[in-house]
């Protein structure tokens, strides 16, 4: 900046400043004299030629004047202020002028640019989709009426979209399957039971009606839209095979923090367990009897991840 400073108000600057103050000095005093007035009208054309001289100086000195222009363009297009007032739209195209492939990747795949439009409409949609933290997922694995059931209690904070809670969806892989004893901690401690027009059941889905799954949708009051968040709480029931069953888990919406834990019982052991994420996201720790597992993340997870357990009462893993 001193250097700049320097180059801009140097000699030639005040030797025109200089000439322009004493044409008009002597224009004021000597104006009427017809000498006085010539004086003055050449020493002012000398002085705005070399206050002119000095700009078109400055100015050659391209690389200090580019880096002063784009340090100034820096500092306000960065802004808080400035980013802030721009649309989504506006975000989204500054977004695909930053993000892009390289050249090595578009060498190799043209295409890729999609890829790169996708993950951008994905980060834009990021305010406009529902998050949970602090899941706990306890679940035992039994026998029961001779048949593999995992049961079990999840637990996890939601927050709004916006300034409303949006229905939760709930999928089961088995129609048997059951979900018990819905109901909502508020942020002060209070319970509210969700009553059964609160949940339900989306038994239009196609897979519904072919008896491979069941799908529920929970409608959280509008009463609760006051609260900054709310906990979920809800017990639920998988019903397996005569002698094993896979315990799935899946996110639907990107999560913070992630505690499971599952303990068999009547000679029931986790035969596999496979985590479909990076793996350096979990902590496993699965005990020596393979009869208890327990899964941690304290990291963000995205959405569409989880893990799945294959529960079985004989030694071989059952396909």
């Amino acid at each position: 900046m001193k250097r700049i400073f320097k180059l801009f108000f140097g000699k030639f600057l005040s030797f025109g400043i200089i000439l322009i103050l004493l044409s008009s000095i002597l224009e004021i005093c000597c104006g009427e004299y017809f000498a006085g007035h010539v004086i003055s009208n050449c020493l002012s054309t000398i002085g705005v030629a070399l206050l002119l001289g000095s700009i078109f100086d400055f100015s050659k000195n391209t690389d200090e004047f580019i880096s002063f222009i784009s340090n100034i363009i820096k500092r306000t297009m960065i802004t808080k202020d400035f980013l802030e007032s721009l649309t989504d739209e506006e975000k989204k195209n500054v977004l695909e002028m930053v993000v892009v492939p390289n050249n090595f990747q578009l060498e190799q795949y043209s295409s890729i640019n999609n890829y790169y439009r996708k993950s951008i409409d994905s980060f834009i949609d990021l305010g406009n989709r529902p998050f949970k933290t602090n899941i706990t997922i306890n679940i035992i694995a039994k026998m029961e009426n001779d048949r593999v059931v995992c049961e079990g209690n999840v637990s996890y904070r939601r927050y709004k979209v916006g300034d409303k809670y949006e229905p939760i969806e709930t999928t089961f892989q088995k129609s048997e399957c059951q979900m018990i004893n819905n109901y909502i901690l508020l942020p002060d401690g209070t319970r509210f039971d969700l009553k059964e027009n609160d949940i339900k059941d989306c038994d239009s889905d196609v897979l519904q009606k072919e008896k491979k799954c069941k799908k529920f949708l929970t409608v959280i009051p509008d009463e609760f839209n006051k609260y900054p968040y709310i906990t979920l709480c809800r017990q639920i029931k998988e019903v397996g095979y005569d002698h094993w069953t896979v315990f799935n888990w899946t996110s639907l919406t990107p999560c913070d923090g992630l505690n499971f834990e599952l303990y068999c019982m009547d000679g029931l052991n986790i035969k596999e367990h496979k985590v479909f994420d990076n793996s350096k996201l979990y902590e496993i720790n699965l005990n020596e009897k393979k009869d208890r597992i327990n899964i941690i993340s304290n990291s963000w997870l995205n959405e569409y991840t989880g893990f799945s357990l294959t529960i079985s009462k004989t030694e071989d893993t059952c396909n």
